[in-house]
């Protein structure tokens, strides 16, 4: 028995796959690829690219699903109504700009989930700080 799901290919980084019921374990087929491998529906932690410019969040890309929100408390400059309060680890409220992502959403300017990128990005740089 067998259906599809959508499950991060850990080989190419394809957002898709055939998920096959195989007892007690699952084994995956990726659409793309062909790799096959056993495990859970989706990676334990996703992986998540931040472009900055200027010290600013520019784009947001991530191989599954995130929301994302950023805080920003140098409020120089910032007027009264841009504010927002948010709650610290003790509870205490704190001010601050805001930023939300949310990179599954159609039409969002700041993100996307796009796996095979992120995956491409990991491995260029996670090869590129081995060697240093």
């Amino acid at each position: 028995m067998g259906g599809k799901d959508k499950i991060l290919c850990p080989d190419c980084g394809f957002y898709g796959g055939v998920n096959y019921d195989v007892t007690p374990d699952l084994t995956y087929i990726c659409d793309v690829c062909g790799h096959k491998w056993k495990g859970r529906k989706r990676m334990s932690k996703p992986r998540i690219v931040i472009r900055l410019d200027g010290g600013l969040i520019q784009e947001i890309f991530s191989d599954q699903p995130v929301e994302i929100i950023q805080l920003d408390t140098d409020l120089d400059g910032t007027e009264e109504q841009e504010l927002i309060l948010y709650p610290d680890e003790e509870g205490n409220e704190n001010s601050a700009t805001a930023w939300y992502c949310d990179t599954d959403k159609e039409g969002d300017p700041h993100g996307e989930t796009c796996p095979s990128l992120v995956n491409r990005i990991f491995k260029r740089v996670k090869s590129q700080l081995k060697d240093s």
